[in-house]
């Protein structure tokens, strides 16, 4: 299955393979700069091809968004979090532990073990405090 945060409606959005029929309401186009969710039933790999991105802006709702990094250069939270206007939170999944991660603006210190490194093609959560339109270019 493939899921996504609509932050707009406060839901999830679910494609399930073999399940949602094509061209339903929950079968959705792949959107620049945004995270998505993935259940896969073994280890996979895949590739995306296509034009690399130059920019994108994607609009942030009041609360918990799924945002996509796709640079090729690594940030950490704190300087991403920088970024965003009235950012709280960014949090990212660590499957390996089976946990968020999660740096809290004004808390966290930068440089610590919870300032993670963001890299291409990572999902994350971002909370933020007001409405915006993330851009990043």
């Amino acid at each position: 299955m493939i899921a996504w945060w609509d932050a707009g409606s406060g839901q999830y959005v679910t494609y399930i393979v073999g399940v949602t029929p094509p061209g339903s309401q929950w079968d959705f186009s792949i959107e620049d700069g945004v995270s998505y969710y993935l259940s896969v039933t073994s280890d996979t790999t895949f590739v995306v091809n296509g034009t690399p991105l130059t920019a994108i802006s994607v609009p942030l709702y009041p609360g918990w968004n799924a945002i996509g990094w796709w640079k090729t250069r690594s940030v950490t939270a704190s300087v991403l979090a920088s970024q965003i206007t009235d950012c709280e939170i960014i949090a990212k999944w660590d499957a390996a532990s089976g946990q968020y991660v999660t740096y809290i603006v004004g808390v966290t210190p930068p440089g610590s073990q919870w300032d993670f490194s963001i890299n291409a093609g990572m999902g994350l959560l971002v909370k933020v405090s007001t409405s915006s339109i993330w851009t990043a270019g």
